[in-house]
């Protein structure tokens, strides 16, 4: 239990660098694997802050890699809500 208590503590943090005071649940449950560098497949509501709980940690994670030629893929629905989200976190 401690352990998974320790994994919510680092997107909340992570995410009130971005403005977020609370988490949705989808991304309390999805940003601790998605920091964890797995597989993750989101499905939940319209609004419900989807790509902000994929987006907000992968670019976490390229800004603290020393690695050479940062590569990160992300699947938005449309250009509307590509804009709107580079609004919001950018």
């Amino acid at each position: 239990m401690k352990d998974q208590d320790q994994t919510h503590q680092i997107p909340e943090s992570l995410f009130k660098k971005f403005g977020f005071s609370t988490l949705t649940e989808i991304q309390k449950k999805a940003s601790p694997i998605i920091l964890q560098k797995k597989d993750c497949l989101v499905i939940a509501p319209t609004g419900s802050g989807k790509t902000e709980c994929a987006t907000i940690p992968i670019f976490s994670l390229l800004k603290n890699s020393k690695n050479f030629g940062k590569i990160a893929i992300t699947v938005i629905s449309g250009y509307g809500v590509g804009a709107d989200t580079a609004a919001r976190i950018l």
